[in-house]
């Protein structure tokens, strides 16, 4: 599959335009029909970007609690030895 590159170039009236004719309208109505979807992509992988690092967090806090805890006493540890 070949893919066009699109040269934009602005025209006296300020208006973006691309240097093979295409229209501008066209061009934002596609994007207008794909952006919802990027949105909701964008949004969904924030979501799981979240849940790892929570998951992130928890290992490293297990990790950390486990190293030193010989090395304080049972109340500041929370356990009830």
């Amino acid at each position: 599959m070949v893919q066009k590159k699109l040269l934009w170039y602005y025209k006296d009236d300020g208006k973006p335009e691309t240097a093979n004719g295409d229209n501008t309208m066209r061009l934002q109505k596609m994007w207008a029909l794909r952006k919802p979807i990027l949105d909701a992509h964008i949004s969904s992988l924030e979501v799981k970007i979240k849940r790892l690092e929570q998951k992130i967090d928890e290992i490293v806090m297990e990790r950390i609690s486990g190293e030193h805890a010989g090395r304080f006493p049972p109340e500041i540890r929370g356990s009830k030895e």
